[in-house]
């Protein structure tokens, strides 16, 4: 229906992530079709419920088959779709302004009983000379389910190493602890442990070990939606040599906010922007540092001392420029 309107909204946990995946089928064990971008407007062609009976929170996830233009069609899940205007036909009703379609209720109109039919009255059977026996026909064979794309995995991407945990948070003791850009077979994902933060926890294994590590320490490799976890690393970086030094973060509960993805580099590796970076206006060398004392904790500072926040000798004004960035 041309006034009933889908428009892409994304993976809200995770604002970076410009696409979301567009499907053969209403599950995430279907292929994966194309990926399209958020902002994009789509029209509603069926919705169906989750064929896995896929749910979060209690609630099974909806899939709306969605027609971009062009040819591209597929299934797309309720939680990364805003839809307005008359759902009466799919069950949602008239939806004055963009919801996201997971938050909305949907009935399923059962079809109305159809009028019974009289049988017509039994005819005498006639005789019949017997069929020349068919030759046998071999059976069709089945066609082999479209591979989903690369089996997804992760890598730790902890400078120094990650711990990996028995439980999905840090109250649960380490078991063991994998170095830097460990390659982890990926079992399954979870909340954190009474939700104390937003982000989930990855069930992997790994040089005889299992354990969970906290999905901002890992970085994602391959198709790891059958896990609901997001397709790439929640920022991903493009260089090779580097890890995680400071992730973004809004929680309060979790570590003061943060507004970025802070990554660590080799020496050497050239700086390059993500995908979804900003543009570079200034540079500023440290006249602080040294090569004995390259950084603040190695002069017996701490981390976001105000004086050193202000100091322009350490090359940053970062108030400032937080300001500047988010007034953008």
């Amino acid at each position: 229906m041309a006034n009933f309107v889908a428009t892409v909204l994304g993976n809200l946990d995770f604002p970076a992530i410009r696409e979301i995946n567009v499907r053969t089928g209403p599950a995430i064990i279907n292929s994966l079709l194309f990926r399209i971008a958020v902002g994009s407007q789509a029209e509603v062609l069926a919705v169906e419920a989750d064929s896995t009976g896929s749910a979060k929170d209690g609630k099974v996830y909806q899939w709306l088959n969605l027609d971009f233009g062009a040819g591209r069609r597929g299934w797309v899940r309720d939680d990364l779709i805003g839809i307005e205007g008359d759902g009466s036909a799919f069950g949602y009703g008239f939806i004055p302004q963009r919801t996201q379609a997971f938050m909305l209720a949907r009935s399923v109109v059962a079809p109305a009983p159809s009028t019974p039919v009289t049988p017509p009255a039994p005819s005498r059977p006639q005789p019949v000379e017997p069929a020349e026996p068919a030759e046998p026909q071999p059976e069709p064979a089945r066609p082999e389910p479209a591979p989903s794309g690369e089996e997804g995995y992760a890598l730790t991407m902890g400078r120094d190493g990650v711990n990996v945990r028995r439980g999905a948070g840090t109250v649960f003791e380490p078991v063991g602890r994998f170095p830097h850009r460990t390659r982890c077979r990926i079992i399954g994902a979870q909340p954190e442990h009474n939700r104390a933060s937003r982000f989930k926890w990855v069930n992997v294994e790994a040089q005889g070990t299992v354990g969970w590590i906290r999905e901002d320490l890992l970085r994602y490799v391959g198709d790891v939606e059958p896990f609901g976890l997001a397709y790439h690393d929640a920022y991903p970086a493009p260089m090779e040599r580097s890890w995680w030094v400071r992730d973004w973060n809004t929680d309060p509960n979790f570590t003061a906010i943060h507004y970025g993805w802070d990554l660590g580099a080799a020496t050497g590796e050239p700086v390059l922007a993500g995908p979804n970076g900003g543009l570079v206006v200034q540079v500023t060398r440290c006249t602080a540092c040294t090569p004995a004392q390259p950084n603040v904790l190695s002069q017996g500072r701490r981390l976001n001392d105000p004086a050193v926040l202000q100091d322009p000798a350490w090359g940053v004004r970062l108030r400032e420029l937080r300001r500047r960035a988010l007034s953008a």
